[in-house]
């Protein structure tokens, strides 16, 4: 056995671990880990194809070697991967087949050569000029989901979102908005880790193939290099499902909630879905200035049952309602008493203008938030001031 059946015999072997981890029923019940156990199995099959080539000739070899082709559906699955964990909908849609054609053109190649209505499969006949446009387009995707990854990443904090930037609720299929942003760091890290180790990989790649097809000064076991872009994807989804498995298990107050959310048919992609629409609505409508707002109230502006926005304050956002709409509260009354002169109007005034409905609790929660009362609050120097 060469060492290139035994580099594919221990990645096929590998990628298919990872595949069935992703798949087992504590992590499947995401959009995204399905779309990434999906990957992960195309990682598995080409090693297979690889070890199918070098190995002996067996009824496996030609179905083996037929879907080898589906390499090509790596870079636009991660793209698709990344938008999805952004947007927050990881599912795929009809408008997005066209980013497998590169793929179905090389499936109907190799097809039409085995069935001898070719002369001999263009694809093989070409293998460098092949290798060129793979590792050609994995990067230009690979590139495309790193720009929406740092997009995302400039625009995740709310407190950064100028307020005449925020948009309406839509997601358009290649663009990501403000209000549909909510990565938290650990995602962030993941992402940016996986999309730049395998874009190196992928460019150095492309320095190969191209050395190869226009020099032929290049040469090592044929589709070594592509295994190790392969590989190297599924050991880093191993690596972070060790270091922090909050990446594909949710958020850890999501997993320290109380029983009473264990039959909630809203699952983690839904709730950070609609965590995003809240916080949307929240900075649009300013609801929370109402004093006697409900969480039944808040829920039919927003078109959803009041357990689940409950559910997503609680999961999402780390904090009961009445927190949450007391944190927006406190941010309206510095912006009213920074906007007005000492003595100017009475505390009570701002509490109750800011949506609190005594003055007492106005500055309770005011001296826990910020750590000053309002009135030190109004009379210090702006923060960025010299």
């Amino acid at each position: 056995m060469t060492l290139a059946s035994l580099i594919a015999a221990g990645g096929a072997l590998f990628g298919a671990l990872i595949t069935l981890a992703l798949l087992l029923p504590a992590n499947r019940d995401t959009a995204a880990n399905r779309q990434l156990a999906v990957l992960t199995a195309l990682a598995t099959v080409y090693p297979l194809s690889t070890l199918a080539r070098h190995g002996p000739q067996s009824a496996l070899s030609a179905p083996l070697q037929f879907l080898a082709v589906g390499i090509f559906l790596l870079g636009p699955g991660l793209y698709l991967y990344t938008r999805g964990r952004i947007n927050g909908d990881s599912r795929w849609r009809r408008r997005d087949l066209w980013h497998a054609l590169p793929c179905a053109l090389l499936a109907a190649s190799f097809t039409l050569g085995s069935l001898g209505f070719l002369e001999r499969d263009p694809a093989q006949r070409h293998a460098e000029v092949v290798g060129v446009l793979f590792y050609l387009q994995l990067t230009l995707y690979l590139a495309c989901a790193l720009r929406l990854l740092y997009r995302a990443r400039r625009e995740s904090t709310p407190d950064r979102v100028a307020p005449d930037r925020v948009t309406p609720d839509r997601v358009t299929p290649d663009r990501v908005t403000p209000d549909r942003v909510a990565l938290d760091r650990a995602t962030l890290r993941w992402l940016k880790t996986l999309l730049g180790t395998c874009l190196g990989l992928g460019l150095v790649g492309l320095l190969f193939a191209l050395g190869r097809w226009l020099t032929d000064a290049v040469s090592w076991p044929q589709q070594l290099w592509s295994m190790t872009v392969v590989m190297g994807m599924s050991y880093l989804i191993a690596f972070f499902a060790l270091l922090d498995p909050t990446v594909f298990h949710g958020s850890r107050s999501a997993r320290r909630e109380p029983a009473r959310y264990a039959t909630s048919s809203l699952d983690t992609e839904q709730a950070q879905a609609l965590w995003r629409r809240l916080e949307s609505h929240m900075r649009e409508t300013q609801p929370y200035l109402q004093t006697q707002l409900k969480v039944g109230e808040l829920a039919t502006a927003l078109a959803v049952p009041a357990s689940h926005l409950s559910q997503t304050v609680n999961q999402v956002g780390g904090r009961s309602f009445a927190a949450y709409l007391n944190h927006y509260r406190v941010e309206a009354a510095k912006d009213l008493l920074r906007q007005s002169a000492p003595g100017q109007r009475t505390m009570l005034d701002i509490a109750l203008s800011a949506g609190f409905n005594s003055e007492s609790v106005f500055y309770k929660h005011f001296r826990d938030q910020v750590g000053s009362t309002p009135r030190q609050f109004q009379q210090s120097p702006p923060e960025n001031s010299p």
